[in-house]
């Protein structure tokens, strides 16, 4: 089973859909880990909620809000947000990152924490193709 990864097309996406969170940087995009295409609609979810809020707030407040990373930490979604974050922001990004451990990182359904090996959210029907995963995740890093 050949991964593929949708990170770059998300990152456009996101840069597209929220510009008050997504700021085009030096590296010319949002510095997303690869292989947590399960996890977009979450992501998603997040930004929506975030830019509701961020929409509450004076003028001059919202431009000051960036996301500077989106990542897989000790099997959960990290998503950096900067800013004056408010309290329910804050709540928003805790449960956003709470709900991944329940959700596989490649495909989006019920997953539990893969118990050897990489520290990976994993479906059934992903965790059955493991030793492919683990070769393609290691390939992706020797490519970095």
């Amino acid at each position: 089973m050949a991964l593929r990864t949708r990170s770059v097309e998300f990152s456009e996406k996101l840069l597209r859909m929220y510009p008050k969170l997504f700021k085009q940087n030096e590296y010319e995009g949002i510095p997303i880990m690869p292989y947590i295409d399960g996890w977009f609609n979450l992501i998603e979810n997040l930004c929506d909620d975030l830019v509701k809020e961020i929409g509450n707030l004076p003028f001059k407040t919202q431009e000051e809000f960036s996301v500077s990373e989106i990542k897989s930490k000790f099997r959960k979604l990290k998503f950096r947000l900067y800013g004056p974050i408010t309290p329910w922001m804050e709540e928003l990004v805790n449960t956003a990152e709470d709900r991944s451990q329940s959700i596989c990182q490649f495909c989006g359904e019920p997953g539990k924490p893969k118990e050897k090996g990489r520290w990976l959210i994993i479906c059934p029907v992903h965790d059955k193709y493991y030793p492919d995963i683990e070769d393609s995740l290691r390939e992706s890093a020797k490519n970095k």
